[in-house]
């Protein structure tokens, strides 16, 4: 068990919405044409919105917190500028914060 795993759990059902935004933080971090990257972010806000409802309706949107904080945390490995002016923001734009957080 890795360190992330063992401080943000995060539930079974958003592992493959955890793996989407993996893959889409290697495109943003590579050399990749605009439109490939733009594809997967689309697909990415595309889940969160789905995902986000059924959590709200699930009652489970605490949930959300523990899994922004681990997505944001496994991209560290992007470069710097990107990840601090464009991946974060666009990850609290599609994960935001809950009300008492």
């Amino acid at each position: 068990m890795g360190l992330l795993d063992r401080f943000y759990r995060v539930p079974h059902d958003l592992r493959h919405l955890e793996r989407e935004i993996g893959k889409l933080a290697v495109l943003m971090d590579a050399v990749t044409p605009p439109g490939m990257v733009r594809a997967a972010r689309d697909e990415v806000t595309r889940q969160s919105i789905q995902v986000r409802a059924r959590l709200a309706a699930q009652g489970r949107l605490g949930e959300l917190r523990r899994f922004r904080t681990r997505v944001l945390a496994s991209a560290d490995f992007m470069d710097g500028t990107m990840y601090h002016k464009v991946f974060v923001p666009y990850i609290e734009t599609i994960l935001p914060r809950t009300p008492g957080e």
